[in-house]
């Protein structure tokens, strides 16, 4: 099930439910996060110094031999470790065996070393739902009726969860940051950029050039009234899934955190973005709220009460708040992040700008069209041309109008109705968090899937004759369908792949054969390129190709 089919499953009930888990994120603390005691300390008052524990042999060696049997049982581990120990009794192992608090020993020291700390939470065996929030107390899934508990370990009297998901919480990760003078230093590239274009920007004008981050009229007013100050780490959210095979079940999510305080050569290199939760599926989620809401009621716990930095650049201490700018997924996962509709709303733009949609007869997804079809009646759908220049803005207050109107709905017929009409199906989860922008300005369009996959794919359906949806005429009949024969098809997708010698050392990948890997769309890359050829893997390049190409052959 796509995220938007689960968008229009959403429920009046869903959207009680998640006032009741905003409500918990305006009141959150880090005792209530599920942090042990000292990793609690640790966020408020950091160590002085990095950490010197890679200094200690005996350490770097249990990590080493850790990581190195990372796949295997934790009896071969300790096998190991007897071993080493038997030959020289000197030697001193961390164990895996758990320590006070509940913890590996080597996994603690991996883990105030990195500051990833895993935090597990139980969640429905269908993937359904994360028991976590206002959903905490369940027995079993309110979505597909699975027990939460092993019924067989029930017996013995013991409570074993039947499936877990991991939480990485981001403060003591982003403390770790702090600890090297590089770090610290980078760490204020955001203000300082964002201050600079403030001083030279005379007052009532536009800006000239936009470049990056601190180019953005938002944050230049969030530093320009202080609400982020020289101290604070501003940060983005990030989630997408993945099939991990390609012929089984094997649905994943995952989050990550990216520190937008650090500069574009440091913020994504792998170093730098850190992460936030791994969703192991197998099946397709039908509540994401509830697997990101650990992660959001931390980020909320240090928003209200700070997080404690030590600053290895200038050797201070102080409190440190988060701000989160952003937060990133596809049009689908983004309009569940957001609360909305998606394609099955007649007001479904990811901005939440005015723009009403369209619909063919008989299917319920609106699309964005401008202009009135010929011979369109669609009721509701038939107004007249719309004009780019005179859509407007998207409004915060507008939103929270209709927010307003969805939750004054007094059974599950009216709710419907005003969801469809507003394009609001629930309060978003990160109206909760006390330090980030106002719904709707938080989620930006995602033009990587519109430029690199839908556009792409449009075209060349469209060349290849092959594009549905005409009932006027015969798609093979446009004389723009100039692959639709099967030996031009193949000769094309030969000369494409062909151009491989020619194409400049930076690109990537070489570009592939496309009729022989239609299906793949912009993930597919040739299998095996040659050593001495790096090429082009970006789809937006290889459609250019492709334009150069049927220009010659038309």
């Amino acid at each position: 099930m796509e995220a938007l089919d689960i968008a229009a499953e959403v429920t009046h009930e869903d959207c009680r439910l998640a006032l009741q888990n905003i409500e918990l994120l305006r009141n959150a603390t880090l005792e209530g996060s599920g942090l042990d005691d000292e990793t609690i300390a640790r966020l408020r008052d950091p160590p002085h110094g990095p950490s010197n524990e890679l200094n200690d042999p005996d350490t770097l060696m249990s990590i080493e031999l850790f990581l190195a049997t990372i796949n295997a049982s934790e009896k071969t581990y300790e096998r190991a470790v007897k071993s080493f120990v038997r030959r020289c009794p000197h030697v001193k192992p961390l164990s895996f065996y758990k320590d006070a608090n509940g913890c590996e020993q080597v996994k603690r020291a991996i883990e105030r070393i990195t500051g990833v700390v895993g935090l597990k939470h139980d969640m429905c065996v269908n993937s359904c739902i994360g028991f976590t929030g206002a959903r905490a107390t369940l027995d079993a899934c309110p979505k597909c009726g699975q027990a939460r508990y092993c019924p067989i370990a029930a017996k013995a009297g013991k409570v074993v969860s039947r499936q877990q998901f991991t939480t990485m919480p981001l403060g003591p990760q982003a403390q770790t940051i702090y600890q090297t003078p590089d770090g610290a230093e980078s760490m204020r590239y955001l203000f300082d950029a964002a201050s600079q274009i403030l001083r030279d920007l005379p007052p009532g004008h536009p800006l000239k050039v936009y470049s990056d981050l601190p180019s953005g009229a938002k944050l230049l007013e969030l530093i320009h009234t202080g609400v982020i100050t020289e101290n604070d780490i501003v940060v983005m959210f990030s989630i997408n899934g993945a099939q991990l095979y390609k012929c089984k079940d094997s649905d994943c999510w995952m989050s990550l955190w990216i520190v937008a305080s650090l500069g574009p050569d440091k913020r994504y290199k792998k170093q730098y973005v850190l992460p936030g939760v791994i969703i192991p599926g197998p099946k397709h989620l039908k509540d994401l709220d509830s697997f990101i809401f650990p992660g959001l009621y931390h980020v909320s716990a240090l928003m209200r009460n700070g997080l404690g930095i030590w600053d290895a650049l200038c050797n201070t201490s102080y409190v440190s708040k988060i701000y989160l700018l952003m937060w990133l997924a596809d049009s689908p996962a983004s309009a569940l992040l957001q609360g909305t509709v998606g394609y099955h709303g007649a007001r479904g733009c990811r901005l939440y700008c005015p723009l009403p949609g369209r619909h063919k007869m008989g299917c319920p997804h609106y699309l964005p069209a401008l202009l009135k079809p010929f011979n369109y009646t669609v009721s509701g759908c038939d107004h007249g041309d719309i004009s780019q220049a005179s859509i407007g803005a998207p409004s915060s207050e507008e939103y929270s109008r209709n927010l307003e109107l969805l939750l004054s709905a007094k059974n599950e017929t009216q709710y419907k109705k005003i969801r469809k009409a507003t394009g609001i199906c629930k309060p978003s989860l990160f109206s909760g968090l006390s330090r980030a922008l106002p719904m709707p300005f938080g989620a930006p369009l995602d033009l990587m899937h519109l430029a690199c996959l839908n556009v792409t794919d449009l075209l060349i359906s469209i060349w290849r004759g092959v594009v549905k949806g005409s009932t006027q005429s015969d798609p093979k009949s446009w004389p723009c369908a100039v692959l639709q024969e099967k030996a031009v098809w193949e000769a094309h997708g030969l000369r494409v792949h062909r151009a491989t010698p020619y194409l400049p050392g930076f690109f990537d990948h070489p570009p592939r054969n496309i009729a022989l890997r239609l299906t793949s769309g912009y993930k597919a890359h040739q299998e095996k390129p040659p050593r001495r050829m790096r090429a082009i893997k970006h789809p937006v390049v290889l459609m250019m190709y492709n334009l150069a190409y049927i220009a010659l052959e038309v």
